[in-house]
C-alpha cells in the first residue's frame, strides 16, 4: 500500500476480522486522523524492510492528529 487513505483503511478492514498483515511501501503517510486498532494481532511492517523508508507521521504538536495509532486491541510494528 502506497498511501495514508490506504493505510487508514487497512487498518479498519483489519477490525473488521479482515487481513491484519499491513505491508507498508516506502514512503511518507502523513495522516489526517488517528488510527484506531480495536482488534488484537494487527501487525504494521515495511515491505522492504527498511524502517528508515516507511514513514507514519501526524501533525503532532503542529495540528491533528497530535499522536498515531490509538490501540484498544494489540498492534506490532516492525521496522518501522
Amino acid at each position: 500500500m502506497g498511501a495514508a487513505t490506504e493505510l487508514a483503511a487497512a487498518i479498519q478492514n483489519a477490525n473488521l476480522g479482515g487481513d491484519k498483515l499491513i505491508l507498508l511501501q516506502d514512503g511518507i503517510y502523513t495522516l489526517d486522523e488517528i488510527l484506531w486498532v480495536g482488534t488484537d494481532g494487527v501487525t504494521v511492517r515495511s515491505l522492504s524492510g527498511n524502517r528508515n523508508s516507511a514513514i507514519i507521521q501526524g501533525n503532532g504538536m503542529a495540528g491533528y492528529p497530535t499522536h498515531i495509532f490509538n490501540v484498544a486491541g494489540s498492534i506490532s510494528l516492525f521496522r518501522m
